[in-house]
């Protein structure tokens, strides 16, 4: 797997949400990896989370990676449930519902979101 070799910086733009995805299988499986190479993927991916929402959604491993390290805030709840009705993709759906529950505190302005 390329990603756990090569910096982020160093891959073409087109090719960064497949390296994206590579990374966050072997960071979610526990693989070995260079820590400076680790911190530059958590960044980008922090940074361009909102790019990458639709490769998310679509590629379970790299939503769990943006739960695991809360890269997902109330705000980005919408836009994320927005992309999984996009792509008719329910289990996604079903997964950014229940990290919103676990991470969020309810209010009385909240809205009540549903599948």
């Amino acid at each position: 797997m390329i990603a756990l070799y090569l910096p982020i910086s160093s891959i073409a733009k087109e090719g960064k949400p497949g390296a994206c995805r590579g990374f966050a299988k072997a960071y979610l499986d526990g693989a070995e990896l260079d820590e400076e190479i680790k911190a530059g993927y958590l960044k980008y991916i922090k940074g361009q989370r909102k790019n990458l929402y639709p490769v998310a959604v679509e590629h379970e491993e790299l939503m769990r990676l943006m739960f695991a390290e809360k890269m997902i805030s109330w705000k980005d709840v919408d836009l994320l449930l927005e992309e999984c009705g996009k792509q008719k993709n329910n289990a996604a759906k079903a997964a950014v519902l229940e990290y919103a529950h676990q991470n969020f505190k309810p209010t009385d302005t909240d809205k009540n979101y549903k599948l």
